[in-house]
């Protein structure tokens, strides 16, 4: 035993001269002194380790992250479109993918799509490759995927260097640009737009069928499953309908029931053969009754149904028959002429057709001017780009109210009508019909927006015209309120507490209720509101003198308190 830490203590002035036996305890100033010294200490290595780990940790991740994790940094951009190719004519195997022709043409397609991206610094770095999904008539008509790996942030740089590409060749100065080799296509008509990412996910499987109608006989098309059991929930499948060249497709459900969330599971239906936002007619969810079916009529031989679902609330689906139409039927337009007529869009009330233009040019008996009637217009609102124009004024688009009415000035009028290559709507019913200038609407009022409502509208305290130009200057019977500005309003709106006149005039001379508070300006309102902090009178009188009356409360309940005698609050009441 080490005898500074304790044991026998001898004492030299002891008598018995005898060893004594002490614990002593030494300060540890001196335990520190006597410690043995050596290398660095043990948390000193500890640290060392720890820091040591860290940065080999953060090496294994920057390479981890650098050889695996950094490819989510960039997006994969798909690009579907079309364009004409000028030097070629169509031949029945081009339906063909599996055909040599097929295989021989798309690769000069692609070829040449390479070489048209390469021509774009910005889209040849990120450009992987591209793929022809069909053919079809006018002269040749290639529809194309093309892949592009695209850096975070430069999503939108590369769609305008598409976009940019698409007008250099769709321009009639470039259409030759592909085809300055000997032998090479010559296109135009390049069109193309970002692929909706759903359709596409990694998520969802993916089914393509082709069909083609042909003479009188229709095609069916159903969801996978129907009717015996719900479409699969995460897919995608498309039906590329086809027909013969100089017809239009006729597409015809007849029984549609699906998720009411288009954001869910939807039904796109386009007028080409690959999802193009720019040929997109409709997208559609939820149920339509088969007594009022949807219908869509293509702008030429060929369209796309394309079915897209998720993993949630799977419905029974739909059926279509598919059935083809001569193009010459679907003309419009034209002269139309009499005291009175009527006209309409193409196929309603069904869908009109996208790309259509229609011309109806009116003349009554001379002398006459013409009043034009919309019992039903429903035109797509996207922006106005499809819509019917009337002597070349503005142009009307949405969803207008029945009987919408618009007259001319003289017996001559022409109405277009317009639409584009995408998002296709109802349409309208119209009627015309001549009157004489110096009395446009027999038997009815002529609104100051020159339309026509019955006389049993005039002054009945609503808005029927639209600019309020049957309820002024009106003389009001007994059931009515008189307003100072020539309204008339109902009698039971009188002393609501609400300015319906719009001067007030139905809210003057108002006598309370018991358990009411009348304002200075008449109004009423609950005696519980009063001097609660809010101005519930609309001129503040609610409020007026409450805080000298909350004041005197106070100094009387105090003198009360000091005086020890019961308090005798006095209220004054204003108004």
């Amino acid at each position: 035993m080490d005898p500074m830490d304790g044991g026998m203590r001898y004492t030299p002035g002891s008598s018995d001269k005898d060893w004594d036996q002490a614990v002593t305890f030494l300060p540890a100033s001196d335990n520190k002194k006597l410690e043995k010294k050596g290398g660095p200490g043990k948390v000193r290595v500890i640290v060392g380790l720890v820091i040591l780990a860290a940065v080999l940790a953060l090496i294994i991740g920057v390479l981890v992250w650098h050889f695996h994790f950094r490819k989510d940094f960039n997006l994969q951009k798909i690009y579907t479109g079309s364009l004409r190719i000028k030097n070629q004519a169509f031949v029945d195997a081009y339906e063909n993918p599996d055909s040599a022709e097929f295989q021989d043409l798309a690769k000069q397609v692609m070829s040449q799509l390479k070489s048209m991206y390469s021509e774009s610094q910005l889209l040849s770095k990120y450009y992987v490759g591209s793929r022809v999904q069909a053919f079809s008539e006018g002269s040749v008509i290639a529809y194309y995927e093309s892949d592009f790996t695209v850096p975070m942030g430069q999503d939108a740089a590369v769609e305008q260097a598409v976009s940019d590409l698409n007008n250099i060749y769709s321009s009639t100065k470039s259409m030759r640009r592909g085809g300055e080799k000997p032998g090479a296509l010559i296109f135009d008509h390049v069109v193309s737009s970002a692929l909706d990412t759903r359709l596409f996910s990694n998520a969802r499987t993916n089914t393509r069928y082709s069909q083609h109608a042909r003479g009188t006989v229709d095609e069916i098309i159903k969801s996978p499953g129907f009717p015996d059991s719900p479409y699969p929930p995460n897919s995608v499948v498309q039906w590329q309908l086809r027909g013969d060249q100089g017809y239009a497709l006729k597409l015809a459900f007849d029984t549609f029931n699906l998720e009411q969330n288009c954001a869910n599971d939807l039904v796109r239906v386009y007028d080409s053969l690959v999802p193009m936002d720019r040929f997109l007619m409709a997208e559609k969810c939820g149920y339509y009754s088969p007594s009022d079916p949807l219908t869509f009529i293509s702008s030429r031989n060929v369209m796309l149904v394309t079915l897209v679902t998720n993993d949630k609330g799977n419905y029974p689906g739909f059926r279509a028959r598919v059935s083809q139409i001569k193009r010459d039927d679907q003309t419009c337009g034209g002269p139309l002429t009499g005291s009175s007529g009527s006209f309409q869009s193409p196929n309603f009330p069904n869908y009109y057709s996208p790309n259509t233009t229609c011309q109806w040019d009116i003349e009554v008996p001379a002398g006459k001017f013409i009043k034009l009637k919309f019992p039903k217009f429903m035109v797509s609102t996207d922006s106005c780009t499809d819509y019917v124009q009337i002597a070349g004024k503005s142009k009307l688009c949405g969803q207008l109210a029945a009987n919408y009415m618009v007259t001319g000035n003289s017996s001559k009028m022409t109405v277009v009508f317009y639409s584009d290559s995408s998002y296709v709507d109802r349409g309208f019913s119209a009627t015309y019909e001549a009157f004489e200038p110096t009395d446009p609407c027999p038997e009815m009022f002529f609104c100051g927006n020159k339309r026509c409502v019955k006389p049993a509208m005039r002054c009945d305290g609503w808005n029927d015209c639209g600019d309020s130009s049957d309820e002024k200057n009106c003389q009001c019977d007994s059931s009515m309120i008189q307003c100072k500005n020539g309204f008339c309003k109902p009698m039971f709106w009188q002393c609501d507490g609400v300015n319906d006149c719009g001067d007030g005039t139905d809210e003057i001379n108002c006598g309370c209720k018991v358990g009411e508070f009348k304002c200075s300006n008449d109004q009423c309102v609950s005696e519980k509101l009063k001097c609660d902090g809010n101005r519930d009178c609309k001129d503040g009188s609610d409020e007026d003198g409450c805080l000298r009356e909350k004041f005197l409360v106070q100094s009387q309940l105090l003198r009360a308190i000091t005086t020890n005698a019961s308090p005798k609050i006095t209220l004054s009441v204003t108004g």
